[in-house]
């Protein structure tokens, strides 16, 4: 009978677990989502904007790859932070 009661319990804690998780999941992906859709918007920027100087193509493509890893790197962070996890242990990487 206690392992009943034990489980009925665990089920209640996990389920109210849960409800308070699902905002936030939904914001994180909500953030992620709008976050990925700015760093293409953002490429396809600093890409026209190369287009139309005449720099070294080799330049060209690590400062592209560079911007849209770093911007990658802090939509990574925001989503995790949102999701709850500390962003100094983060940092701490």
């Amino acid at each position: 009978m206690d392992k009943i009661t034990d489980i009925q319990r665990f089920a209640e804690q996990a389920m109210d677990w849960l409800w308070a998780f699902i905002p936030d999941l939904i914001v994180a992906v909500v953030i992620l989502i709008l976050g990925l859709w700015v760093i293409r918007f953002i490429n396809h920027f600093v890409k026209r904007f190369f287009d139309k100087k005449d720099y070294d193509l080799a330049l060209e493509s690590f400062l592209q790859s560079f911007i849209k890893i770093s911007l990658k790197v802090v939509l990574f962070v925001l989503v995790v932070t949102q999701l709850g996890v500390k962003s100094s242990s983060l940092v701490a990487m």
